[in-house]
């Protein structure tokens, strides 16, 4: 009898509690829509959300637009959650515009807890629907097929763009089913456009209601695409292999209900459901793309579509002739910016650029790509004084206001003073160094035999009429002597090889004792004084470009000239900026040089013996 006391106790406790949360609850209705924009022709779900259970005398509101095509469904929830209880109530339409543009609902009302209270208004916005749309709705609801309740439709922001334009493209599975285990059968090509994958593994999802039923829709694809030419670009199918979870009835095949309850917004207990796998395909669809007008400035542009802003900087400003500066520009924005190429820098003369490093940072901003794409551009004075860096002038075509735009920076100011080595700048190679010299002539002046009578006597007449007689062999001797005798040019030719491998062999030596400078600076004195002597290229006009000209037109293999230029210009790099190197290879770095010689060696060697 006690534990019944008790227990009724606890009873009344509970009722007591649940009436004081609702009494002191703040009664509201909020109204919830499955979409806040809808096309004409299609129905969206309203649900009137009341939070108790007790609820008299409800009304929908006024209705600005918007019929009632099905309900209301009612239902009633209590809940615990973390020992609070709560309840409420819901209201369930399905409703169909009857107009576009804005519609809303309105001054619905409701007595919740012996109170009256209204809801606030709400709107949804009503788009027209293209008339291809209509036929498509029109059809659905004529066929009762599996791919009429389960298919992948594309989807474009724009029907029209220009040719470089951003634009996104989405394929979109929509299903009235549980879809599951969806297989990747075929990709879109998208020939014609660049393509960046935005999914990065994501498929986002929601409901949509379509024709008053309510679908589930997933992204399966979304992709930035970028046109790469005017026309008409076919957006091609996507393929999916899955298992459809298909409501199935259990009814007999007479009842005329049968394809109303076979539907799966009407789910019954007298339902049933089987997996089918099938191959879903998307529709195709087309994309005209606008080509460009001609740009203001061709030199300024680059092949940017998008907005954009850029930037500039040079760093160090106050550098030595055996240092490097670095000229960075920084292109911001949204566009195709994985596209654009290098702007073009006016330089003065006396800075040698070397290879431009790029570098991006793009990522997936609101639905469109946006980030940086930087350049650097490393310079090394060879003399020293100011040098001015001209406006950098970088132009872009704004789709949004169909016009190409500009932006300037600069110019900079770059301040040398004289290195360490300031008097080897102008070329590396020190040509006295290893400057081979013709071999001394022979002496042809007369030895003064003035002795006295000797002129006079008849030996002395002898001797010089003998001497007179013996001038024109000596002559004609001394003549074929010089004919062989090998010039200094041709001398510093034969040895040229011969030097280079003394310069290398030191160069291994600084290799073994892990000495960047001095390793890279005998390298380039190695290929500098071979080049110089080998194909009499004055030191006054050494360069890379010179170099690689010279090869050439001495019937060296076109790959070896442009490795021999890019050797030169990765070790000088390497020797004045290795910070801009990143991690020096000089084993790599000492076979190249080693090969490149050989190799040029072994073709004048074929050359000369043909």
């Amino acid at each position: 009898m006690i534990f019944k006391l008790k227990a009724y106790r606890y009873f009344l406790a509970g009722i007591l509690m649940l009436f004081c949360l609702q009494v002191y609850a703040q009664e509201k209705i909020e109204i919830e829509t499955s979409s806040n924009s809808i096309g004409e022709g299609d129905y969206v779900e309203v649900t009137y959300r009341l939070n108790s259970s007790k609820v008299k005398n409800f009304n929908p509101g006024k209705l600005d637009g918007l019929q009632i095509v099905n309900g209301p469904s009612t239902s009633q929830n209590t809940t615990i959650v973390n020992g609070k209880i709560s309840s409420f109530s819901t209201y369930n339409y399905y409703m169909q515009p009857t107009k576009t543009g804005t519609v809303s609902i309105s001054g619905a009302t409701a007595i919740i807890n012996g109170k009256k209270v209204v809801a606030p208004k709400k709107t949804i916005k009503v788009t027209k629907v293209s008339p291809a749309d209509k036929k498509q709705i029109e059809e659905r609801k004529k066929k009762k097929k599996l791919e009429d309740l389960v298919w992948i439709q594309i989807e474009t922001e724009k029907d029209t763009v220009y040719k470089g334009e951003q634009t996104i493209v989405k394929y979109m599975l929509y299903t009235l089913y549980q879809v599951k285990n969806l297989n990747m059968v075929s990709n879109p090509s998208l020939s014609g456009f660049w393509k960046h994958d935005m999914n990065e593994g994501k498929f986002p999802q929601f409901d949509k209601v379509i024709d008053g039923k309510k679908y589930r829709v997933a992204e399966i694809k979304k992709f930035a695409v970028f046109p790469q030419r005017s026309g008409v670009l076919e957006l091609d199918q996507l393929e999916v292999e899955a298992i459809v979870r298909v409501l199935q009835n259990k009814r007999q095949h007479f009842d005329p209900f049968a394809d109303m309850f076979d539907d799966p917004i009407f789910s019954n207990f007298g339902s049933t459901y089987r997996n089918v796998t099938t191959n879903i395909k998307s529709n195709s669809d087309t994309l005209v793309v606008l080509p460009l007008p001609a740009p203001k400035d061709p030199e300024a542009y680059t092949g940017a579509v998008g907005q954009f802003t850029v930037g500039a900087n040079i760093n160090p400003r106050n550098i030595k002739t055996d240092e490097a500066a670095t000229i960075s520009l920084m292109i911001n924005g949204t566009g195709n910016l994985k596209l654009i190429d290098q702007p073009k820098i006016d330089f003065p003369e006396g800075l040698e650029v070397y290879d431009v490093q790029r570098t991006e940072n793009i990522y997936d901003n609101s639905g469109l790509l946006r980030g940086s794409t930087k350049f650097e551009y490393p310079v090394i004075p060879r003399k020293p004084g100011r040098y001015t860096i001209p406006r950098i002038n970088f132009e872009f075509f704004n789709p949004e206001v169909g016009k190409f735009q500009e932006f300037g920076v600069g110019p900079y100011s770059l301040n040398v003073t004289p290195g360490e080595n300031y008097d080897d700048n102008q070329s590396t190679f020190d040509e006295t160094a290893y400057e081979l010299k013709p071999l001394l002539e022979p002496s042809t002046k007369m030895v003064n035999l003035n002795t006295g009578n000797y002129a006079l006597s008849m030996g002395g007449i002898a001797l010089s009429l003998l001497s007179l007689c013996l001038f024109p062999l000596i002559a004609f001797v001394r003549r074929k002597q010089e004919e062989n005798r090998p010039s200094a040019t041709e001398l510093k030719k034969s040895a040229a090889n011969k030097i280079a491998i003394q310069r290398l062999q030191t160069a291994d030596k600084h290799l073994s004792n892990n000495d960047n400078r001095l390793f890279y600076d005998e390298v380039i004195k190695a290929i500098w004084g071979y080049m110089r002597d080998k194909f009499e290229m004055p030191s006054s006009k050494l360069s890379k470009e010179m170099v690689q000209e010279a090869l050439i037109k001495n019937n060296i293999n076109e790959a070896d000239a442009n490795q021999m230029k890019d050797l030169l210009a990765h070790c000088e790099l390497a020797l004045f900026a290795p910070g801009a190197m990143g991690e020096l290879n000089m084993n790599k770095d000492y076979e190249r040089a080693v090969n490149l010689i050989s190799s040029i060696e072994d073709q004048l060697n074929k050359t000369t013996d043909v």
